[in-house]
């Protein structure tokens, strides 16, 4: 092994290289031939595959009895993909001794661990790499990463720039190698113009703060023909991964032990790029966009007096243009429950004679249509005599065949016979054609129709109500007639199918007809199932209550089945008023003035009342209600409320009477006048059987001895909860109040008038005035909650009172009408209103939900996935993007990502923001179902291939970097797509942009235009 090589191997150190530049040009060519065995006459050295598809590259280099080879011409050489022989082909090797211009990444690690010694290497080594720059073709951004990523300088040719950024490299924080590796690539890929581009990448540890990943990085920089040169600095680096990333990209990994050979690494670097690479390249387009593991072998059959073969592999693309399109035709169908349909799969594409291989697939729909699936060739069919075989899987068959078979015209491939499922309703599925293979690949089916229908077998059924025109009342019989009535539904079957354990329902105004029979409002079908053409019927006895006026009444009967929606028949039931039943008389003693004693006699008085039954039946629960005016009040046994009673007996027979009476006592002494005393009777059971009658009590006049005031310690209308006292004064015998109290004061705490009645030593007696106590209820504010509650940690609510106090006092302490929640307990107000009565409300409960884990995001190409939540929102820029709701999110746009998730809870918690500066380009919307662009890097011309779900129209744009556009092209695209040339000659070289919009949905693509 030469000392040079030795270099490339971990841990071996470094070894200076010789000042000239042919001496470094010579020892390059050795790095690139690597150890040759001496007997060997010719050595292909096969080292790797990069696909930006459909462009696929193949990097070899070739030695010649030890010495590198560069005069080979393509028919020197045989390409095989999979087997299939590729003519068109080229080959591109670089001149001897040639230079190549550079475009090149410088990234720096500028974490903490640089500190000192390690940061004086990376500028002495970032500053040789510069001092073998020409200073005009050659170009580099300064670039460096910690937790960050930073650029320190833009892509430019002005060495001083260069000079000034690299001695300005920093040392602190983390170190997100991957992410400044990955940051140096998106730099060559919008701004490295020169051929040979490449990134240096320097780092003393393993990476602890990336986004991106290595494969990631490797993965774009193959596909954009960008090398990546790994520096690890010390023994503390993951060295495998360095060496796995250089490898995947035509670069090299150096493990440097002393901080001060750096310098000679960048230099040997800048050497190897300065000499192009020296390295072949073969490029092809790929035929067979199959999304496989391909093997590219590469043959040189007779060079240099020898030949050798190498491969190495690579993934296809899946890209469906490249296949050959079998159009399969399922026609739509439908059929009764139980019913087997047999589908045709029709082949609709001419194959004029070619051979199908063998294949298979799985035909699904949905279980809800069908309870069983299967396959049959029938006679005259295409695959008539070719093996098939079948296999259940979840919700459908597999079927594939296991020999080849010719096809000259179109025609029914196979049958298949579907058993139709026992449905309740229409219900039709989608036949699906799933997990399509080819034992030889590129045939892409094209499927055509297919949805089933399944009819339910359904009982249809309506109503009809048999009822009497109305209920009469006949005063000589004193009763309804017909009483009872009957009700009676009958429901029909004019469906397909039985209806299944009928029920009925009646449905009334309780208060107007009531239930005779049979005991409950719901019965059974008799039959329990109405089958087809047939008829089911249910019947109820009612009686009308009695009523003293004319009225309508709806009644309504339901009939409700487990195979059918429920049906309702309505009618409207005239009911005829009745004269009424009960009849009173009222009597009341004669009220006196006992004037010694001025007081009223006798106290109190009795007022009677005689119920009569004037109907035909015996009246049971009459009840009598008295109406008092507010000079007088129930006293006695009947005080304080018992303004109802039940007359006795309790049952009044036919033309019988009962007796009901009240004790009653004048409130006051007043002017002599009469009072109307109205008493309503009643019977419990039948309210509409009521009837009043009244008597004018005569109260007579009452001369005042003497009149005297009441004071009151206070206000007369107090608060809820608050009293006021009155006084009589003193020097009195005796007291009596109103409320029966006997001191000189009392305290009031209730609403009311109130007065005192009394007696000096004298005998004599007084009345003092009227007063009246208004009692202002309490305020009870109610507290809304706004917001949820319970409340997810992080968030807030509003806890509101009512408006329209003076003050208020929350139990947090503050003093607003709202106030803003973050903790759960429990919260309660008190408020003082415009009177300055206090009240507080009930209190509230607030509970408290944990916030669920921030969620995670992960990239795999375009598609961005969050860990398990219950609900999903993404975010592009902090906008939610509608529909966006699902665990995975596909990428079409830049821009910076969040998704926001929401537990079971309803709690919410949003990810950190990953940024999108580069898409996948094979990630396309809905509405543009192919695109291809190539050759990419190109020159003069660019073919563009286009195809839509149907044929429309696109519009193609080419852009600069600054957005103005260059060239625009209306696309006609017809059902196999479009395939047009956009004319890029005379452009300068450089990075562009091509917008393919259609139907509401555009796609860009990066073009890089070369010499």
């Amino acid at each position: 092994m030469t000392t040079c090589a030795r270099m490339v191997r971990a841990g071996k150190g470094i070894v200076r290289f010789a000042t000239t530049i042919s001496v470094l040009f010579i020892t390059a060519f050795f790095f690139i031939a690597g150890s040759i065995p001496a007997q060997a006459q010719l050595n292909l050295n096969f080292k790797r595959v990069s696909v930006n598809w459909p462009t696929v590259d193949c990097y070899f280099s070739v030695v010649c009895n030890g010495t590198p080879a560069y005069g080979m011409m393509k028919s020197d050489f045989e390409l095989y993909d999979n087997g299939q022989e590729i003519q068109n082909f080229s080959l591109t090797c670089p001149a001897p001794m040639s230079r190549c211009a550079l475009s090149t990444a410088l990234v720096f690690d500028a974490s903490g661990s640089m500190t000192g010694v390690g940061n004086a290497a990376a500028i002495s080594a970032g500053r040789a790499f510069v001092d073998v720059m020409d200073g005009v073709v050659d170009e580099a951004t300064v670039m460096y990463f910690n937790q960050d990523v930073t650029v320190m300088q833009q892509m430019t040719t002005l060495k001083p720039m260069l000079y000034a950024a690299i001695d300005n490299l920093p040392a602190s924080g983390q170190t997100a190698m991957w992410d400044g590796a990955f940051d140096g690539v998106i730099e060559l890929i919008n701004n490295g113009i020169n051929d040979c581009r490449a990134v240096i990448l320097l780092s003393d540890g393993y990476d602890n703060s990336s986004q991106h990943s290595m494969q990631e990085i490797a993965d774009l920089a193959a596909s954009n023909r960008i090398r990546v040169y790994t520096v690890g600095l010390g023994s503390s680096v993951p060295v495998t991964q360095l060496e796995q990333l250089a490898l995947q990209t035509g670069g090299r990994f150096y493990n440097v032990a002393n901080p001060n050979m750096l310098p000679e690494v960048y230099r040997e670097i800048s050497t190897i790029m300065l000499m192009g690479f020296q390295e072949c390249r073969i490029t092809y387009d790929a035929t067979c966009g199959d999304g496989q593991q391909h093997a590219v072998e590469l043959h040189m059959p007779a060079f240099c007096s020898g030949s050798d073969v190498k491969t190495r592999t690579y993934r296809a693309a899946q890209d469906s243009t490249t296949y050959t399109p079998l159009a399969v035709s399922i026609p739509d169908t439908a059929g009764f429950s139980g019913n087997t349909l047999s589908i045709p799969l029709t082949l609709e594409t001419d194959l004029d004679g070619a051979t199908l291989p063998p294949f298979s697939f799985t035909v699904e729909t949905s279980q809800s249509c069908f309870s069983h699936l299967s396959f049959a060739i029938p006679a005259g069919s295409l695959l008539e005599g070719v093996p098939v075989n079948v296999s259940p899987v979840n919700g459908g068959v597999r079927m594939w065949t296991t020999e080849r078979v010719t096809l000259d015209d179109p025609g029914t491939l196979m049958e298949l016979r579907l058993t139709l499922a026992t449905v309740q309703d229409t219900t039709c599925c989608d036949v699906v054609i799933r997990d399509v293979q080819f034992l030889e690949n590129c045939y892409r089916l094209e499927l055509q129709g297919g949805r089933v229908c399944v009819y339910p077998r359904l009982p249809e059924v309506f109503c009809d109500l048999d009822y009497p025109d109305g209920v009469r009342w006949y005063d000589s019989m004193k009763k309804y007639q017909p009483d009872p009535f009957t009700i009676k539904m009958m429901v029909f079957n004019t469906g397909n199918a039985a209806a299944e354990n009928v029920r009925y329902r009646i449905t009334y105004d309780s208060t107007v007809v009531t239930r005779v029979a049979p005991q409950s409002d719901t019965q059974y079908g008799t039959p329990a199932e109405i089958q087809v053409s047939g008829m089911g019927v249910a019947e109820w006895q009612m009686t009308p209550v009695y009523r003293s006026t004319d009225d309508s009444t709806l009644i309504c009967v339901e009939a409700m089945f487990d195979n059918h929606r429920t049906i309702t028949c309505c009618t409207k039931l005239f009911i005829a008023g009745a004269d009424a039943s009960l009849r009173c008389i009222i009597t009341a003693e004669d009220i006196h003035v006992d004037s010694t004693q001025q007081l009223y006699t006798p106290e109190p008085f009795q007022l009677s009342a005689a119920v009569t039954n004037h109907g035909p039946s015996p009246l049971s629960n009459v009840t009598s209600q008295i109406v008092l005016p507010p000079e007088l009040k129930l006293a006695g046994t009947d005080a304080p409320d018992k303004y109802i009673k039940t007359v006795l007996p309790s049952t009044i027979a036919a033309q019988t009477t009962g007796i009901v009476g009240w004790e009653l006592a004048p409130e006051l002494p007043y002017p002599v006048q009469a009072l109307d005393v109205p008493v309503i009777v009643r019977t419990v059971s039948d309210q509409t059987d009521t009837s009043e009658c009244s008597i004018n009590v005569h109260i007579p006049a009452m001369a005042f001895p003497f009149a005297f005031a009441l004071t009151a310690d206070g206000p007369l209308t107090i608060c809820e909860g608050e009293s006021v006292t009155l006084d009589a004064g003193e020097g009195y015998r005796s007291y009596i109040w109103s409320n029966h109290e006997v001191s000189r004061t009392i305290t009031v705490q209730s609403a009311g008038t109130y007065w005192c009645r009394v007696i000096e030593k004298t005998g004599l007696i007084g009345y003092s005035d009227t007063v009246t106590v208004t009692v202002r209820p309490a305020p009870a504010p109610a507290i809304q909650i706004i917001g949820s509650n319970p409340l997810c940690e992080g968030d807030t609510l509003t806890l509101s009172a009512d408006p329209g106090y003076v003050s208020y006092q929350w139990n947090t302490g503050e003093d607003t009408r709202a106030i803003q929640v973050t903790k759960g307990g429990l919260y309660s107000v008190v408020v003082t209103d415009a009177d300055g009565c206090v009240g507080g409300s009930e209190p509230v409960q607030v509970n408290m939900l944990p916030a669920p884990a921030k969620p995670f995001i992960n990239r795999t190409g375009d598609l961005l996935s969050s860990t398990p939540a219950a609900s999903y929102q993404w975010l592009r820029n902090y906008v939610p993007i509608p529909g966006a709701t699902g665990q995975e999110y596909q990428l079409s746009e830049l821009g910076a990502y969040v998704v926001e998730i929401t537990d079971s809870n309803g709690c919410t918690a949003r990810s950190n923001v990953i940024q999108v500066s580069v898409l996948d380009a094979r990630k396309l919307p809905a509405a543009i179902e192919a695109l291809d662009l190539y050759p990419n890097p190109a020159s003069g011309q660019v073919t563009l291939y286009l195809r839509l779900p149907s044929p429309g129209y696109a519009l193609a744009e080419v852009h600069d970097l600054l957005g103005r556009r260059i060239l625009q092209q209306r696309l006609r695209v017809g059902i196999n797509g479009v395939r047009a040339t956009l004319n890029v000659e005379g452009l300068q070289p450089g990075m562009y942009f091509v917008r393919v919009s259609s139907a509401g949905s555009s796609v860009v693509r990066r073009l890089m235009l070369t010499q």
